[in-house]
């Protein structure tokens, strides 16, 4: 990335973006005067990268015309707010999560401007059949009624054979076509049969969401607790099903003429020893999706990670800072689009709230799709 130069610049938002990119930011902007705030209080006069968080009444007295770096995900109400105190010079960095860096820094001006220019793409849906593994769990429930609800063949995935008789029927009320394999993950020859019935159905998949995954209790998924079987059990679930899976994603390509989008649901959980294994399996899958993606692409396959956020689910909990349904459309809008896929990695919650037309713009604009159709 081109160096640039500014006289006073002010990285704003102190997360874990700041903490994980500070020196490709310091390294890309080269200023005489750098200063840092948050609108955490309890971050004022503290001390990060060496640099002293600004106090409020220390900000609103920098110049209006000072660069600012926005260096959070959820921009926009910040960018707003930051635009109503007079700041001209806003500046966005658009974030890749699966390899913690800084692809471009936009001008929030330009996002401020571009207004409703999008097609109505809400039922612009093309696609036939999608497939989701974990297909009961919270996050693959809600992707499974979405795409029923639009009419898609749907071919699921569970542990549970009495749960998927119950969600198909749900979905088969809403007037979707559902096939139903229930396996357990965990379980090796089961786990490679399910994948030859994959590879070997007779109709195109046009769509892959690789949702299942497990995250055990401290006393055998955390550092300090856990125990050699809990590890295993994850990383079986959490990376080597997942390898399998993706296999049959790569074969199905070889015998099909559609083109391929493949999800797989990972997460931007950091530092947490409880959940040790969990976080560390995600990192595997994170590192498989990162080296995987240029191949696939070469056999028509879109790979990408998708982060859905802390959701309450079961395997989330009660405390979690997002319903279920605030996934979509971050988790589904690529699936509207022939638009290509820039990034390794999408995080459904910069999308939350929006509508399936918004959240494509969005993504084009920070460059997460292409502005140009395949």
């Amino acid at each position: 990335m081109k160096k640039v130069e500014k006289k006073q610049l002010c990285f704003v938002g102190l997360g874990a973006l700041f903490e994980a990119t500070f020196e490709q930011l310091v390294c890309t902007f080269s200023s005489d005067s750098y200063f840092i705030f948050d609108n955490d209080p309890s971050k004022w006069g503290k001390y990060f990268a060496g640099f002293r968080c600004l106090r409020v009444e220390e900000f609103l007295s920098l110049p209006r015309d000072i660069c600012i770096i926005v260096t959070v995900r959820d921009f926009e109400n910040l960018a707003k707010t930051l635009v109503e105190f007079g700041f001209s010079d806003i500046n966005i960095a658009s974030f890749d999560r699966a390899e913690w860096s800084i692809k471009k820094y936009i001008k929030f001006i330009t996002h401020t401007t571009r207004g409703n220019r999008l097609t109505d793409v809400s039922d612009d849906l093309n696609v036939s059949s999608c497939y989701v593994s974990g297909s009961c769990g919270g996050i693959g429930s809600e992707i499974a009624h979405y795409f029923a609800k639009k009419g898609v063949r749907l071919v699921l995935q569970s542990r549970s054979e009495s749960k998927l008789l119950a969600l198909s029927s749900q979905l088969r009320a809403l007037g979707a076509d559902v096939l139903t394999a229930a396996l357990d993950l965990n379980d090796e020859n089961s786990l490679i049969e399910h994948c030859k019935w994959i590879e070997n159905l007779n109709f195109d998949l046009d769509l892959f969401y690789l949702n299942a995954g497990v995250s055990l209790a401290p006393s055998k998924g955390g550092f300090f607790e856990g125990n050699v079987s809990g590890w295993k059990e994850t990383f079986q679930t959490n990376v080597i099903a997942q390898w399998y899976l993706l296999r049959a994603v790569y074969n199905r390509s070889l015998k099909q003429k559609n083109s391929i989008k493949c999800f797989v649901a990972t997460t931007a959980l950091r530092k947490a020893p409880e959940s040790q294994a969990y976080t560390c399996s995600k990192a595997a899958l994170d590192k498989l999706v990162f080296d995987l993606r240029d191949e696939f692409a070469s056999r028509g396959i879109e790979l990408c990670s998708i982060d859905p956020g802390w959701v309450r689910t079961a395997m989330g909990g009660d405390k979690a800072a997002f319903p279920v349904n605030s996934i979509i459309p971050g988790a589904i809008f690529a699936a509207h689009t022939k638009k290509p896929i820039n990034v390794y990695s999408i995080c459904a919650q910069d999308y939350r709230g929006l509508t399936i037309n918004q959240a494509i713009d969005k993504a084009m604009l920070m460059g997460v799709i292409s502005n140009i159709d395949k």
